[in-house]
């Protein structure tokens, strides 16, 4: 699935990230830190936008586990892609 509406070089940068990154569930913090890891000077906040952005124009798919954790996201090729399966947090091993 390509990524849709307005295009920026950091919107890339982030959709890049997540595409590299597919099968994993990923925080918005995670992604910062490694995007800086990585050379990139991207605000978090920047991260952020970008990734409800994305989320909203179908290319990553927001989890929210529970009210303690962070919610994170993952990127999806075609629309539907995760509905087949059960994404599961453990809670007895805390």
């Amino acid at each position: 699935m390509a990524s849709s509406g307005y295009k920026t070089r950091q919107k890339e940068i982030v959709l890049d990230y997540f595409r590299k990154n597919a099968a994993v569930h990923t925080t918005a913090a995670q992604a910062v830190a490694q995007l800086r890891a990585e050379g990139y000077n991207i605000a978090p906040s920047t991260v952020y936008r970008c990734m409800e952005r994305l989320e909203n124009e179908g290319v990553l798919r927001k989890y929210v586990i529970d009210e303690q954790s962070a919610a994170c996201w993952q990127y999806i090729e075609e629309a539907g892609q995760c509905r087949n399966h059960f994404h599961l947090k453990c809670t007895g091993w805390g």
